[in-house]
């Protein structure tokens, strides 16, 4: 049995794909030390597309993509979830996967609200993962997690995630993105196990946790074991961990997106064979609203075929 995990991350700038191996910077919405802000134009996203965008029902050309270097998630201190991935698990070579356990994030998957059941309702993937240990840990940080954890924090230390958003599958959420509007990801993730930041305990269900996790116990605040006098919270240090993808959690302004959303969910239950009223509610709809966006009607045109 394992655990699923999710939890907010954030944008650090964005680029679109004008050519077709090449990267152009269009913004940056972050001051902290970006990896992908300092190396735009080094990475290879046609390989990638070679490999997933059948699977994904993405673009194959690099230039119908947006491209934001995204704080994937926090190392070393628990999010607001109460979940935390230590430095040795992110680093850790992992043998059945053949990469470290932060390289889990390539390729994966890009959905909007964790709706990731069905790959081809993906947005994007994630081009390539980097961890980042370049900056300070902010000063408005750094109080509330040495507190938390009871251990020294100098430096934010974080996975980063070169996140590529199909344009053309989803103009409205990529409009998002780029002006800004939209600013939050969540990651999710796997796990095998957790440990108890407090006593140190294993567990691989709910049924093994202990007095410090259970019973809504989590991030409330124990004695510290090792600095007796001390409070720290209790968290989970996740372990076995595997991530599988990263969501917009916040729409776009425009309310079209929610419509644009709802057809991607359309197009989804097409591939499990629409019943004969649904097409005639689809046929009805769109003989209604003949000045719908083009991506909008040619979805609405390969349902009815």
């Amino acid at each position: 049995m394992s655990f699923h995990k999710r939890a907010k991350v954030a944008i650090l700038g964005s680029w679109e794909g004008t050519q077709a191996n090449t990267l152009t910077r269009t913004a940056s919405l972050s001051k902290t030390a970006s990896y992908y802000l300092q190396h735009a134009g080094k990475i290879d996203v046609e390989s990638g597309l070679k490999d997933i965008a059948d699977e994904y029902a993405i673009s194959k050309d690099p230039r119908d993509f947006l491209y934001i270097p995204v704080r994937a998630n926090s190392v070393g201190v628990p999010n607001e979830n109460g979940d935390a991935f230590s430095r040795k698990e992110s680093l850790r070579f992992d043998h059945k996967l053949g990469r470290r356990v932060y390289q889990t994030y390539l390729l994966k998957p890009h959905h909007v609200n964790h709706r990731a059941d069905n790959p081809r309702m993906a947005r994007g993937f994630i081009v390539d993962a980097h961890y980042n240990d370049q900056n300070p840990m902010p000063t408005e940080w750094r109080e509330r997690y040495e507190a938390s954890t009871g251990v020294a924090q100098p430096r934010d230390e974080f996975v980063e995630a070169l996140l590529a958003v199909d344009m053309k599958k989803d103009p409205y959420l990529a409009r998002g993105l780029k002006s800004g509007v939209i600013k939050a990801f969540s990651m999710g993730c796997e796990c095998e196990r957790t440990a108890c930041s407090i006593c140190g305990k294993v567990a691989r269900n709910r049924l093994e946790f202990c007095p410090h996790i259970r019973y809504g116990n989590k991030m409330q605040w124990f004695a510290d074991p090792n600095s007796p006098g001390k409070k720290i919270q209790a968290f989970e240090w996740c372990e076995g961990v595997n991530y599988s993808e990263l969501s917009a959690v916040d729409q776009p302004a425009d309310p079209r997106a929610l419509t644009a959303g709802d057809v991607f969910q359309m197009r989804a239950a097409q591939e499990q064979q629409l019943r004969r009223a649904e097409l005639m509610e689809i046929a009805a709809y769109a003989k209604t609203h003949p000045n719908l966006p083009p991506s909008v009607a040619r979805l609405l045109a390969e349902a009815l075929s």
